[in-house]
């Protein structure tokens, strides 16, 4: 899709049949001067979006959230709500995104530069808000919009697992555990407490560590297990290397935190393994 360029005449007013107290956004729009078109053929229009509020209101409050989404912004936007259109690419993404933060006058530029810098759209939502700034210096409107997306993504597909048996749920399981550690720039151990039922009480990460190795301490994991009243676990880390295959030092610490839990009969159900695109069960290849 092309970037949106050109500049905008006088705004035309269009009643969009809300009024009153209701909540969302009216509609004005303009005819672009330059030549965008839309599918149809026609002229495409800048869409300026302001709070449908109250005709009483104060005209600075009418105002205050009232911005232009350019021509070509507008097409992202009828694009990606669109189900049977094909997925914007990660840079075509990151720039409709981009759009709404504070930085929509170079936001293809920017885009670009993420995705060339950290990878994919699911590295760049992931990513260090301080690293994020470096390429986004001054908008941390736009760092808190790609937080917001991986957040609403990790909430989306751990719904399956909530208040039913996870361990029931394998492949939305493995779904969930994707979302939340396939980026991670170094190691991350997370722990699933589980109870009687095998429902989810906690997802927690327990340790952070290089980009090879993070520490576990069955110690920590069974006084955990006692404070969180957990029946059973799954025990979880990624490989940043995108290889999930477990390495002995993973196999000998998924033994020793078995055998503590064993001592006062709490399960270790799993030990997953995260890499790049793929993930694996220690206890689907018999190793637990």
């Amino acid at each position: 899709m092309d970037s949106p360029s050109g500049s905008s005449a006088a705004s035309r007013p269009v009643d969009d049949g809300r009024s009153g107290n209701g909540s969302g956004f009216g509609i004005d729009e303009h005819h672009l001067a330059g030549p965008w078109l839309d599918g149809g053929g026609k002229q495409a229009r800048d869409v300026i979006l302001e709070p449908a509020i109250g005709v009483g209101a104060s005209s600075a409050l009418k105002h205050s959230r009232r911005f232009v989404l350019q021509a070509s912004y507008w097409r992202y936007l009828q694009h990606v709500t669109d189900s049977d259109a094909d997925p914007l690419s990660a840079t075509e993404m990151l720039e409709f995104l981009l759009h709404f933060g504070g930085s929509s006058d170079k936001a293809g530029a920017l885009a670009a530069q993420l995705v060339d810098r950290f990878g994919s759209l699911g590295a760049v939502v992931t990513a260090d808000p301080a690293k994020l700034r470096e390429v986004l210096p001054g908008d941390d409107l736009s760092v808190l919009l790609l937080k917001a997306v991986r957040a609403a993504v990790r909430a989306i597909v751990r719904e399956p697992l909530e208040d039913r048996p996870v361990i029931s749920s394998a492949s939305a399981l493995m779904d969930y555990l994707s979302v939340t550690m396939r980026h991670e720039p170094t190691e991350v151990t997370r722990i699933l407490f589980l109870d009687r039922k095998n429902a989810l009480i906690k997802d927690e990460i327990q340790h952070r560590g290089t980009v090879d190795h993070t520490p576990l301490y069955p110690r920590e994991v069974v006084k955990r297990v006692v404070e969180l009243g957990a029946s059973a676990i799954i025990l979880v880390h990624n490989h940043p290397s995108g290889d999930p295959t477990p390495s002995q030092s993973d196999i000998d610490t998924t033994r020793q935190l078995a055998a503590a839990l064993s001592t006062i009969n709490v399960v270790l159900h799993d030990h997953v393994i995260v890499g790049r695109n793929k993930e694996v069960s220690l206890r689907k290849i018999r190793l637990i």
